[in-house]
């Protein structure tokens, strides 16, 4: 008999059953949608890593490695392959060419074919796409470096470049400036006999691969041991964010978002307590009746749950179909635009779908058991009756008030739980939009202010120090190291600049001595630590710790810095150090074979600018799905309100108030709640989101700081209240449609 009511129950209130369904699939298609692309994306990577040989790491050493030296690693289960590459400037952007490799960190090719004869390169598949560069094998763009050109005949992805750096202790990729690119053989040769670039330039660079037992370490240590080598950089595959960086970045956001969606659907399941209550205080006296005829309480209780439960479950499932067809590919995006991989096809996890078809329906349950129990533990007489307990009720005076506002008052505590919901329902919305907003603010507050403490316009890494420095340029040593950060979990670059006490280019508050280090407002905001206390650097190359006193800190943006005393550096860092020069201008070397590599100020910014590019679907899926949450979650709740006060309206329309006073009584106070909630949201939401940024970019090498501008504040304010409005004008149609006189005869 219970169960025959279902369908009616549906018929009469399908709307908000529609609109739960609604609500779930938007909130909990983001998160598996999200997850899902995460993880196929993970899965492709890892395939294409694995079929194309990926290196287990590489060295760079200051000269050519001898024949006697490789066969030695063979014979150790090492294969080695030279990897050398030479970065070259064109049209403005810089394409770091290597030789096709023949075994290990094989190409993927999407489009065209690999080079085969000496005229032809192969690009990676983001440059050429930014670039707006064509390429066919018949019909396709040049690409020229100085007096030397070559036909484009392919582009794709190479697995040790997914995420395409051209230092590793760069933010982020920039691939519209910077790529990589192949040519053959012959190719190269052609570069370095016939355009006029000396041989030395090349970054003589040896990937390799382990076999049998011996280890990274092994191998390094081996190299560090034998005279004839100099390393000037040693990195293994663990430590490269060249190969693994997309693991810790998708690790954090999926982290993040589980969070969100537990959260989410514990206020779900709270809405459609709330809404299931309200069913009980009407039907008090059927269930008293049922409650006599011998029911027990479970049985009422699964009744009343049962058409929730539905609907939450209907949500998953829509949430797996949106989240695979529609959130995947928006919240992927990001990720496609930012990294270099192969095209690949979205799957769902098993854990993913049973995550996305249980965790709804039991979080509705268990909730909806807790909530539902204690209501209907009164005893079938006062059901009967109707006397169970419908709301707060106040004894407070407010006889100074028009009647109006009395009735408002005693309305809002009367509803004080549905009140409660709806300003939670509005808080959560509102950290999505903050969310949304504050990505954009904090990246585009980045990009302009990122180049503020930078004086020079020319950084350049020298392969040996220079000895006449040029008018209007300064020397200065450098040295990469790491430190572990306990909320990313990982290790992060820092690089070491070591400092003249007199330049001009650093402003450093105080002379530093021996023992001592002055930090970036970066590594202090991001590790906590303050002047006074030690940080530990580790020294990868060389498998060193180092621990210097912190005597203070200074701003400097473009990632995370400390700073020593010049003449210091050397004699307190063993191993290798590499030299640099600071400079207003740019610097004309007399041999082109000591640049390693060379920063310029506007890479800075075109590297923030990459990452607001790479985000900017992911920004406008938040956005919209935030707004659809509000006007869900609010309609819902005002709905819930309005259907349990059909009674009381109806009564203030036989006492001769007009439908525009009825409505001014129950949605005008509501409009005040709304209102209040938005404020609160968006005051308390702007902490919560500010340290969401804080873990949500704590593998990042720099701090980036939660910034909106004060003015967003009232549009996002405003964008929520005209959705309101839209539910109000909806609400107010309804109200205006109750009809008093079906209402009277259902009344002994």
């Amino acid at each position: 008999m219970l169960y025959k009511r279902i369908f009616r129950e549906f018929l009469e209130n399908k709307i908000a059953y529609i609109s739960v369904a609604l609500i779930v699939m938007l909130g909990l298609g983001c998160v598996l949608g999200g997850n899902s692309g995460d993880d196929s994306m993970i899965d492709a990577i890892e395939d294409f890593q694995n079929k194309n040989n990926v290196e287990d790491g590489f060295f760079v050493s200051y000269s050519e490695l001898t024949d006697d030296i490789k066969q030695e690693l063979e014979n150790e289960n090492v294969e080695i392959e030279e990897s050398f590459y030479i970065d070259l400037e064109t049209e403005g952007n810089t394409l770091r060419i290597m030789r096709l490799p023949e075994s290990i960190d094989l190409p993927v090719t999407d489009e065209g074919k690999l080079p085969d004869n000496d005229d032809e390169i192969w690009i990676e598949k983001h440059y050429a796409d930014r670039n707006q560069i064509k390429v066919a094998d018949t019909d396709s763009d040049r690409i020229n470096f100085d007096d030397i050109s070559f036909k484009v005949v392919g582009s794709g992805s190479l697995p040790q470049y997914i995420y395409v750096l051209q230092n590793l202790t760069d933010l982020s990729s920039d691939t519209k400036n910077f790529s990589v690119a192949l040519v053959t053989k012959k190719g190269y040769e052609k570069i370095i006999n016939d355009s006029g670039i000396s041989a030395d330039k090349q970054v003589k660079q040896y990937v390799y691969k382990l076999k049998g037992n011996i280890t990274s370490s092994d191998l390094k240590e081996k190299l560090l041991e034998d005279p004839s080598v100099f390393l000037l950089a040693f990195v293994n595959a663990d430590n490269n964010y060249r190969i693994n960086y997309y693991v810790a970045d998708c690790a954090l956001v999926k982290k993040a978002t589980f969070i969100f969606a537990l959260v989410f659907l514990t206020l779900m399941a709270y809405i459609i307590s709330v809404f299931t209550l309200n069913r009980i205080e009407k039907e008090s006296n059927y269930i008293g009746t049922l409650y006599a005829l011998g029911y027990r309480r479970g049985e009422i209780i699964r009744h009343y749950l049962a058409l929730p439960v539905i609907s939450v479950f209907v949500g998953g499932v829509l949430s797996l179909i949106a989240g695979r067809f529609v959130f995947s590919y928006l919240l992927t995006k990001d990720s496609i635009d930012l990294y270099s991989i192969p095209d690949f096809n979205i799957h769902m996890p098993l854990y993913i779908v049973l995550f996305g078809l249980l965790v709804p329906t039991i979080i509705t349950l268990m909730i909806g058991y807790i909530i539902l129990g204690i209501k209907l533990s009164s005893s079938p007489l006062n059901l009967i009756k109707g006397t169970i307990r419908q709301g707060l009720k106040i004894r407070l005076s407010f006889s100074f008030l028009s009647y109006i506002a009395r009735f408002r008052i005693r309305q809002f505590f009367r509803e004080i739980v549905g009140n409660i919901v709806l300003i939670i329902g509005m808080f959560s919305a509102t950290v999505l939009l903050l969310l949304g907003v504050g990505i954009y603010g904090t990246i585009s507050n980045y990009s302009d202010h990122i180049v503020d403490d930078v004086n020079y316009n020319y950084l350049y890494t020298l392969s040996c120090e220079m000895e006449d420095i040029p008018a209007g340029a300064e020397k200065i040593r450098i040295k990469n190291m790491t430190s572990y950060n306990s909320i990313a979990d990982t290790d992060l670059d820092i690089t070491m600049l070591g400092i003249d006490e007199k330049s001009s280019f650093f402003q450093l508050p105080e002379k530093i001595g021996k023992g001592e280090i002055i930090i970036s407002d970066d590594v202090s905001e991001k590790y906590g630590i303050d002047i006074g206390d030690s940080i530990t650097l580790y020294d990868s190359l060389e498998e060193k710790e180092y621990s210097f006193k912190v005597k203070a800190h200074v701003p400097y943006s473009v990632g995370l810095y400390v700073f020593i005393d010049y003449e210091n550096m050397e004699d307190e860092i063993d191993g290798n150090i590499t030299n640099g020069i600071v400079s207003d201008n740019e610097v004309e070397f007399s041999d082109d074979a000591m640049v390693v590599s060379t920063t310029k100020l506007e890479d800075y910014k075109g590297i923030a600018n990459s990452m607001l590019e790479s985000l900017m679907l992911f920004i406008i899926a938040l956005v919209l799905s935030a707004a659809a949450i509000v006007g869900l979650v609010t309609y819902l709740m005002l709905k819930f309100m309005i259907d349990k006060a059909v009674f009381g309206i109806s009564m203030l329309q036989i006492f001769g108030y007009l439908k525009k006073e009825v409505n001014k009584i129950y949605l005008g106070g509501e409009a005040i709640t709304v209102i209040a909630a938005i404020c609160i949201s968006l005051y308390l939401g702007s902490f919560v989101v500010d340290r969401l940024m804080f873990y949500l970019t704590a593998g990042y090498s720099a701090m980036l700081h939660m910034h909106i501008e004060p003015v967003m504040y009232l549009y996002m304010a405003l964008f929520e209240l005209v959705v309101y409005i839209i539910i109000h004008l909806t609400q107010s149609r309804y109200i205006s449609s109750i009809e008093y006189t079906d209402i009277l005869k259902n009344r002994e």
